[in-house]
C-alpha cells in the first residue's frame, strides 16, 4: 500500500437516498450516484476512463453503467464477483489503476434494489442460487446440508467463537449496533434517519441466528454510491 500512497485521491462523492421499495431499476440508481459523483468532482464524462463495481449477481455491470453515462473513452472497467466486504477493494482497483497509468479518472459504485428487487430471502434470489449452484460446491457441501445459507448463518458462528474465546457479550455487539445507528440519525438519506434506537431496543429485538439479533443485520435497502478516484 506504500507504493500508492499520495498518488491517488478520492475526488467525488456521490450517492442515492437509501429506502425501501424504491420502485426504481438498479441501474438508475448507479447511474445517480455516479453522475452525482462526477458532478462533485467537477469533471464530464469525456474524461471518465475506468469503472469498477463489485456484486454477486445482484448489480447493474460496469458496461451498462458506461453505456449509461455515455463514456468515450472507456479503457479500463472491472466487475469484481464479491460482497460487501469488497468495498475497499474496488477502490484499491481504482487506485492502482491510476497509479500504474492504465486510467487517469475511475469511477467505482455500488448499487443494489435489495429491498424492492433482488433480496436475500427472497423468491428471486432464491431462484439464482438454484440456477447458480453457488452452494453446491465442496465448501458449499459442508455448510447448506446444515442450514448455513447466508451470511449472518456464517458470521454467526465466527462470533459466537470469539465470544467463547475473549468474553465478547451481546452489550458489545449491541454497541456496534446503536453507534451505527446513532450515525444513521445524522444522515438525511439513511433508511432509518427518523428511527433511533437504545440499548434496551437492541436486546428486545428477535434473534435471527444466535447470537446474532436483527439490529445486528443489514438493512435490506434501495440505493447506490459512487466515487471518482484520479490523481
Amino acid at each position: 500500500m506504500s507504493a500508492l500512497r499520495d498518488r491517488t485521491a478520492i475526488a467525488g462523492i456521490g450517492a442515492t437516498a437509501y429506502t425501501r421499495q424504491s420502485g426504481r431499476s438498479v441501474e438508475s440508481l448507479a447511474l445517480e450516484a455516479c453522475r452525482a459523483a462526477m458532478a462533485d468532482a467537477g469533471v464530464d464524462a469525456d474524461q471518465v476512463d475506468g469503472v469498477v463495481t463489485y456484486g454477486l449477481a445482484d448489480t447493474v455491470s460496469t458496461s451498462v453503467v458506461a453505456t449509461g453515462l455515455a463514456l468515450p473513452g472507456l479503457r479500463y472497467s472491472v466487475d469484481i464477483n464479491a460482497g460487501g466486504g469488497m468495498a475497499a477493494g474496488a477502490v484499491l482497483h481504482a487506485a492502482m489503476a491510476v497509479a500504474t497509468g492504465q486510467a487517469n479518472c475511475v469511477l467505482v459504485y455500488r448499487a443494489l434494489n435489495g429491498a424492492s428487487g433482488l433480496r436475500y430471502g427472497g423468491a428471486a434470489f432464491t431462484e439464482l442460487l438454484e440456477r447458480t449452484s453457488v452452494h453446491s460446491d465442496a465448501e458449499g457441501q459442508f455448510l447448506s446440508p446444515y442450514g448455513v445459507l447466508m451470511p449472518a448463518h456464517e458470521f454467526a458462528l465466527l462470533c459466537r467463537r470469539h465470544m467463547i474465546e475473549y468474553g465478547t457479550t451481546h452489550e458489545q455487539l449491541g454497541a456496534v449496533a446503536t453507534v451505527c445507528r446513532a450515525h444513521a440519525n445524522l444522515n438525511p438519506r439513511a433508511q432509518m434517519y427518523a428511527r433511533t434506537m437504545s440499548m434496551d431496543d437492541y436486546l428486545a429485538s428477535p434473534w435471527i441466528a444466535d447470537p446474532f439479533r436483527v439490529f445486528d443485520c443489514c438493512l435490506m435497502s434501495d440505493g447506490a454510491c459512487a466515487v471518482l478516484v484520479t490523481d
